[in-house]
């Protein structure tokens, strides 16, 4: 057995115990589903109801875990989390039995490659001394290593941090107060919250539970009294941090450099390499990677324009962010489909 098998098989078997005592509703957010190839998911850990119920923050300890399986590159792969009180806003001893906002990012962009998505979270309750909630803070900070825009770049992270959350709900003899255990299919993806709550359908009919502001009610109400927890997956059309996608922002600055010294066949061996990790970018999607590839493409012939004409000066912009501005709208790309090596290197037509 895997050490992700480990992980993900704690969270059912945890969640069977007392799954009459736990709903999670789902409630979309009206923006339509995910569609593989055009949109990104991210996910939110907004609210939270923590009881004054045990002697939290003394010999107990809360902590957020989280897991993510999806198709990333041509690999099944898994994101955890787990954060603690000293990682989430407002969690101790002064905001028990109250609502408490968060808004705490569980994952960066993942770009959606189809297939299913499976989804669990969990608030657990270590036991222990202040060594465990250390332990839990070490790998709360690892964990955010796997939060960054440049994916690719970090699931190196991933097993160790799976090995040291597996090991850590052992020694403390982790208790799930809060549960949530979904495979979400393709056709069922879509923008929503997970209200996760401690109590039966009889005491809260989950008809009558509904998200405002990001915020659980019930019957148009704070939801008061019960442990509970809103987890959100948001549908993003495109990325708005270019500029953090290295292997395509080093090359492009380089083939802007070049130009501006007048090295055509450099600029042009840039521009083809930063062309070339876009079109192979795990962390894109289809669509966003026909956009940026138009807007390299676009940027590269009026800068040779300008230069031709005199008038190209080193005071250009080279921030991929600003780049982007030139891209053709998401909708109008996803409708173009994938783009193939001839186009995306062909210059003749822009």
């Amino acid at each position: 057995m895997s050490i992700f098998e480990g992980v993900l098989n704690w969270f059912p078997n945890c969640f069977q115990k007392d799954a009459a005592h736990r709903l999670a509703p789902f409630i979309p957010d009206g923006g339509g589903p995910v569609v593989a190839g055009e949109h990104y998911v991210r996910l939110w850990l907004d609210e939270m109801f923590l009881a004054n119920e045990r002697d939290w923050f003394k010999s107990w300890h809360p902590a957020v875990h989280s897991a993510i399986t999806f198709e990333f590159g041509e690999q099944t792969q898994v994101i955890t989390r787990i954060a603690g009180a000293s990682a989430l806003k407002d969690v101790d001893d002064r905001h028990l039995d109250r609502v408490i906002t968060l808004t705490t990012k569980l994952t960066d962009l993942l770009p959606f490659r189809g297939g299913t998505v499976r989804i669990n979270a969990a608030l657990l309750a270590m036991q222990g001394t202040d060594s465990v909630k250390q332990l839990i803070d070490v790998l709360g900070e690892i964990s955010t290593k796997l939060a960054v825009p440049q994916l690719s770049m970090a699931l190196d992270v991933a097993k160790p941090l799976a090995q040291g959350v597996s090991a850590l709900v052992g020694v403390t003899d982790g208790e799930m107060m809060l549960g949530l255990d979904t495979t979400i299919s393709e056709q069922d993806l879509r923008g929503g919250s997970f209200a996760v709550v401690f109590a039966t359908p009889q005491e809260i009919p989950p008809a009558r539970l509904t998200i405002s502001a990001r915020q659980l009610r019930f019957d148009g109400h704070e939801l008061n009294g019960r442990n509970y927890m809103v987890v959100r997956v948001e549908r993003v059309d495109a990325r708005g941090d270019w500029d953090q996608l290295s292997k395509i922002r080093e090359p492009y600055q380089q083939a802007v450099d070049a130009l501006t010294e007048g090295e055509l066949p450099a600029a042009q061996k840039a521009l083809k390499k930063a062309i070339g990790a876009a079109l192979k970018s795990d962390d894109l999607t289809e669509t966003d990677r026909r956009r940026v590839i138009d807007a390299l493409r676009k940027r590269y012939k009026a800068a040779e324009e300008l230069l031709g004409s005199g008038a190209f000066s080193d005071a250009a912009d080279q921030t991929v962010e600003k780049l982007l501005e030139l891209a053709i709208p998401p909708a109008e790309a996803a409708a173009l489909g994938p783009i193939k090596d001839a186009e995306a290197f062909d210059f003749s037509n822009i």
